[in-house]
């Protein structure tokens, strides 16, 4: 009886050394596993790494030796630049255009003669002007020759006096409606497009035609106040 339990006891400790056996072995199989895929990722990694470096390409550098140079006090502004003299022309008095002197685009001089508006109506009434100014000179020289008479005295002369200045105003006033009938060219230059046409009633103020000085301008530009120098 205890030779059979003495050996069933030896054959238990055979059975429990070679489970443990199994299992060290089953430990080290899987620490040898895990080992291989650690190292086969980095050797993924690394192979990335090489052909990353092999895709870019060692780059091209660009060198310039430093050198003292004198600093620039100009200042570079944006600007414009205007003809001194522009404008559109336009006539302060209304009318008819009469007369188109003038071609688009044509270059003229100063004083030149450009748009005329009939004026006839306006040139009978500085007729009569003139004829009632002409009296008002004649009888104040009349009563001037006559003055020490009974008959004239130095009222009479006075309101002479003050009649033909009066009467010498108003052909003034006229001669300069008759005036406005008649479009010059300011200054030199060359014409834009004409805005009017033949026989067209025009108000005063109504562009006529744009007239720019080409030989002369200015410059306009803005800059910064600390810019400047002090």
């Amino acid at each position: 009886m205890h030779g059979a339990a003495r050996s069933r006891t030896g054959d238990g400790r055979k059975d429990d050394r070679r489970d443990q056996t199994h299992g060290q072995s089953c430990c080290l199989q899987s620490l040898g596993l895990r080992r291989d895929f650690w190292l086969s990722g980095l050797q993924d990694q690394d192979d990335r790494t090489g052909d990353g470096a092999l895709s870019n390409p060692p780059q091209t550098v660009s060198t310039i030796t430093a050198a003292a140079q004198q600093w620039s006090n100009d200042i570079e502004p944006v600007g414009r630049h205007p003809r001194v003299n522009g404008a559109n022309l336009s006539s302060q008095g209304g009318g008819i255009v009469s007369a188109i002197r003038f071609e688009s685009g044509a270059d003229v001089k100063k004083g030149e003669l450009l748009v005329e508006l009939m004026a006839a109506d306006d040139v009978a009434k500085l007729d009569a002007l003139k004829a009632t100014a002409e009296l008002a000179r004649i009888n104040a020289e009349r009563d001037k020759k006559l003055l020490g008479s009974p008959s004239i005295s130095q009222q009479t002369l006075d309101n002479d006096a003050w009649t033909l200045k009066n009467d010498e105003a108003l052909v003034a006033q006229q001669q300069a409606m008759v005036g406005y009938k008649s479009i010059s060219a300011p200054f030199d230059g060359r014409l834009g497009i004409r805005q009017v046409d033949l026989g067209q009633y025009i108000a005063p103020g109504t562009p006529i035609v744009a007239l720019q000085q080409l030989d002369r301008s200015m410059s306009i530009s803005t800059c910064r106040s600390r810019r400047l120098p002090t």
